[in-house]
């Protein structure tokens, strides 16, 4: 179930600059991959890059190889990743997002002709959560189960109405850690906006059925 974070990343394609010169040029190959390092590197990973004989550690990220030949061998070369602390990669403290999954809604029918409902998730794809669902449909004896509604962040909420028929929607919901507090308020709320809306649909009395936030998918994904 999709929620705002932070996300620091950098994608420099590592390139190996070949360089072929006299015997002892080795040096000049080092200077003219220094030269290419400024042409092609953000400011940013420029004014770091240096040589890591060892390959990358916490909180490095190697851009490329300098330019070994004639003897000379080359060094991978690293830029920092991260800021760090104590020697230690450390890792932006701003709110952490809830891991939230792909859901969907069906509604059909069960064996008596009485009208029935199959919520199902899966955390990475779509089209899982779309197979799960109707094998939870023929697990829970639900026919012609047809989909109604895809959603992937906030809380779905579904009522009934008197004729047995179904009103469903999904409301605002606190997706971040820091923000856990009012969760309890955003369902309560959901739940009153959609009996509310049920009622003014049907033009009678409805009772509500789930409150599901969309990151609570354990148990739905089977």
């Amino acid at each position: 179930m999709t929620s705002m974070g932070f996300c620091f990343s950098a994608s420099v394609h590592p390139m190996r600059v070949p360089f072929a010169g006299r015997a002892g040029s080795g040096c000049m190959g080092l200077v003219l991959f220094g030269i290419y390092l400024v042409c092609m590197l953000p400011a940013t990973a420029i004014a770091q890059a240096y040589p890591c004989p060892q390959g990358p550690g916490p909180g490095e990220q190697q851009i490329g190889m300098s330019g070994g030949t004639h003897g000379i061998a080359a060094v991978p070369m690293c830029v920092d990743a991260g800021p760090r602390h104590g020697g230690q990669v450390a890792y932006p403290t701003g709110p952490a997002p809830v891991h939230t999954a792909h859901w969907v809604f069906a509604v059909g029918t069960t064996a008596d002709g009485q009208s029935a409902y199959v919520l199902a998730a899966d955390p990475v794809f779509a089209e899982d959560a779309e197979a799960l669902l109707f094998r939870r449909c023929d697990a829970a004896g639900v026919r012609g189960c047809s989909i109604v509604r895809r959603f992937e962040s906030g809380v779905f909420a579904v009522a009934q109405a008197a004729d047995g028929g179904y009103v469903h929607g999904v409301y605002p919901y606190p997706q971040l850690t820091s923000e856990i507090r009012h969760r309890k308020k955003a369902g309560k709320q959901a739940g009153r906006a959609i009996v509310e809306a049920c009622a003014q649909q049907t033009g009678g009395p409805c009772k509500l059925k789930e409150i599901r936030p969309s990151n609570e998918w354990s148990g739905y994904d089977r």
